[in-house]
C-alpha cells in the first residue's frame, strides 16, 4: 500500500510539474489523482458516442444511396413504357 500510494504520489506530482494532457495520462494507463479518473470515464463515454454517431451516418448514407437507385429504377422503367406506348 506504501509503494502504491507513493507511486500515485510520484505521478501526480511529474502530471503537475509537467502539465501532461488527460489524455496522455490515459495513454499511459498511470492512476490520476484527483477528478482526473472521471474525466478520462468521460472521454471514453465520448468516444462511445461518436462511434454511434458515425455508425448512424454511415446507415442514413446507404439508405440515401438506396433511395437514389430505387428513384433511378423508376425513371428507367417510366422511359420504358413511354418509349413501348409510342411504338
Amino acid at each position: 500500500m506504501y509503494l502504491k500510494a507513493k507511486y500515485v504520489r510520484k505521478v501526480c506530482s511529474s502530471i503537475a510539474r509537467k502539465n501532461v494532457s488527460q489524455s496522455e495520462v490515459s495513454k499511459k494507463k498511470m492512476e490520476p489523482c484527483g477528478g482526473e479518473k472521471e474525466v478520462v470515464e468521460e472521454e471514453e463515454e465520448e468516444e462511445e458516442e461518436e462511434e454511434k454517431e458515425e455508425e448512424e451516418e454511415e446507415e442514413e448514407k446507404k439508405e440515401e444511396e438506396k433511395k437514389e437507385e430505387e428513384d433511378e429504377e423508376k425513371e428507367k422503367k417510366k422511359k420504358k413504357k413511354k418509349e413501348e406506348e409510342e411504338e
